[in-house]
């Protein structure tokens, strides 16, 4: 990660740290829930680089086959893109 990243993500936090101490001093409403973006400021090289390590950290070893393989190895299996499970059982998750 390059310096300039890295300032910029320590003024974001920072930015938020002063966010919740007014908030938790009754100085101000708590700051609104903010969207997850684990990649939020990373280049598309930093970004490579991040999940090769983590790719290799888990044991990962055989490299990414692409959606449509994806697609074709569902399909060979009898899943139905039109019964769309998936988003089905995503939709009953949240609901528990």
């Amino acid at each position: 990660m390059n310096r300039s990243t890295l300032m910029r993500r320590i003024e974001e936090l920072e930015r938020e740290l002063a966010e919740l101490r007014k908030a938790l001093a009754g100085e101000a409403p708590p700051p609104a829930e903010k969207e997850f973006r684990p990649t939020r400021g990373l280049n598309k090289e930093e970004l490579r680089d991040s999940i090769d390590r983590a790719f290799q950290e888990m044991g990962v070893r055989a490299r990414p086959i692409g959606a449509e393989k994806v697609q074709q190895l569902l399909l060979a299996c009898g899943v139905k893109p039109e019964e769309n499970a998936f988003s089905r059982e995503i939709v009953a998750m949240r609901g528990e």
